[in-house]
């Protein structure tokens, strides 16, 4: 069953294993927050640091929304399930966006040990036109070997995706490094 918290000064470690923590207020900044597998982050809060190892799922708001971090770790075999719940819009509003204050970490990453991206939707929308929406941002991040805007890290992520009429691991969905001035993540389709 599902625990949500509503806000919380505590600075303890939180870990999730084999369940669901919906954080819908905020987590002290000093926290730490770690997901194993099995375990599921959620909601529309903020939380501290953020660690999710192989077998733990991130999904950012309520159908879809925002989720804040201090600071974050992407370890290999993970999941983020970003749910698209409308074509254009604001990200964190109309889809899913995983924003991080300080620094998101993706060093365990690499083409042998990636990390899962699971695009969903209810599966009505026309994408053969192509559009571009922000996943993740952070305000800098470690473990990339090129962070130029426009750089494909396509090759770190494992991707899927549910509803969307594109066929499993779709090739013409790619994971672009974002513009600097959004500090973001793009995924293209």
């Amino acid at each position: 069953f599902p625990v949500t918290i509503a806000s919380n000064s505590y600075t303890v470690t939180t870990t999730v294993n084999g369940g669901k923590l919906i954080v819908d207020g905020s987590l002290a900044s000093g926290s730490t927050t770690v997901v194993g597998s099995g375990g599921l982050l959620g909601g529309s809060g903020k939380v501290g640091a953020l660690n999710l190892q192989r077998g733990a799922t991130l999904t950012p708001g309520n159908s879809p929304g925002l989720l804040t971090a201090s600071s974050a770790v992407w370890g290999a075999g993970a999941t983020y399930e970003w749910q698209l719940g409308n074509l254009t819009g604001v990200a964190g509003t109309d889809w899913d966006l995983f924003r991080v204050t300080g620094t998101l970490d993706m060093s365990a990453l690499n083409s042998a040990n990636k990390f899962n991206l699971t695009l969903v939707s209810d599966g009505s929308f026309d994408l053969s036109s192509g559009y571009e929406w922000t996943f993740a941002q952070a305000a800098n991040f470690t473990g990339l070997s090129n962070s130029s805007a426009g750089t494909n890290i396509t090759n770190l992520f494992q991707i899927a995706t549910q509803g969307m009429g594109v066929g499993a691991n779709p090739a013409n969905v790619k994971v672009l490094v974002g513009s600097t001035t959004s500090d973001g993540f793009d995924q293209s389709e």
